[in-house]
């Protein structure tokens, strides 16, 4: 009995004093490994999180710049009339966004990096990087319901046709077009169109009849600019009215280059190598170069400056050029 009465005051006093000084050093060395490998499971899977959203990112940008520049790239030169008649541009002021040049395949240019001041009006243009400018007539218009007896006043078939004044338009048949600031005003439900004050009068051209077609002007160019957080970005300067909207397309696009094929020939040319021949170029090889907004800890991709880097390249053909 007595020895029993001992073990039991043993057991007593030994909960009592709680754990000794290794087994607390044991547990916490325990618990730091146990929190350190959750530590990194969790910053692993974090970094691979901004690493997949970082690569989404680059793809969705060049997706978008491809889409939006070979739509417009395919376009370049159309007229709803027919790409083989004359247009004749009466329009004074010829910026390059206003310049329908002659004949009907000269509406697409390109620019080397060299050519930093042209096109104009691309204000934030990056240094050392290439742009492309088209011109084209967009297709969603209206056709001419009246044309005033011995005036180039035409009365539209609709009223709610997006025409406002100071656009710049065409008119057009079969034979022949004329391109010109339009004065827009809507009576009894319909819309009439003039040829605003600033035209060359030397060579206005014939009147339209019935029937004619009415389209507005679509003047843009292709470049990589500044945006405001000082990075880079694929920029499109549109034709609104008579003026250039500056927009900004996709983010972290850093670099643009155009490669140019001529009709019956195989191989790509350099701008500079393209000379005076642009109404013979039937397609582009455009690449784009984009960079990530997240960095890169892994070895196995391109960086730059540690961010992730990659480039896309695609071909487009005119629709309205013999490939």
């Amino acid at each position: 009995m007595k020895q029993t009465a001992n073990h039991s005051a043993f057991l007593l006093q030994r909960s009592n004093t709680g754990f000794a000084l290794i087994e607390l050093m044991i547990a916490m060395t325990l618990g730091l490994v146990l929190i350190g490998a959750a530590t990194g499971i969790m910053l692993s899977n974090t970094q691979s999180f901004r690493s997949n959203k970082s690569l989404a990112q680059i793809q969705d940008s060049a997706r978008l710049g491809f889409e939006l520049m070979a739509r417009d790239i395919r376009q370049a030169g159309s007229i709803p009339c027919g790409n083989d008649i004359n247009l004749t541009n009466i329009v004074i002021d010829n910026p390059w966004y206003l310049d329908w040049p002659a004949g009907s395949k000269g509406q697409l240019i390109g620019y080397a990096g060299t050519s930093i001041t042209t096109p104009s009006g691309l204000t934030n243009r990056v240094a050392g990087t290439e742009a492309l400018s088209i011109l084209y007539v967009d297709n969603v218009g209206s056709s001419v319901e009246l044309t005033a007896a011995g005036t180039h006043i035409y009365t539209l078939n609709k009223v709610n046709n997006n025409f406002k004044s100071d656009d710049v338009v065409v008119v057009c048949d079969a034979k022949n077009g004329t391109l010109f600031k339009a004065k827009v005003e809507n009576k009894s439900s319909k819309m009439t169109v003039a040829a605003a004050s600033q035209f060359n009068s030397s060579t206005l051209p014939g009147i339209f009849e019935k029937h004619s077609v009415m389209g507005k002007l679509k003047s843009r160019a292709w470049y990589i600019g500044t945006n405001q957080q000082g990075g880079r970005s694929l920029y499109l300067a549109e034709l609104n009215g008579s003026k250039l909207d500056i927009i900004e397309i996709a983010a972290g696009v850093s670099d643009l280059k155009l490669l140019y094929r001529l009709n019956d020939t195989a191989d790509f040319k350099t701008t500079a190598e393209i000379n005076d021949h642009w109404p013979q170029v039937n397609a582009i090889e455009v690449s784009l170069e984009l960079l990530g907004q997240e960095q890169n800890v892994s070895t196995n991709h391109n960086t730059d400056s540690g961010r992730f880097k990659r480039s896309f390249t695609s071909i487009v053909a005119l629709r309205n050029r013999i490939l």
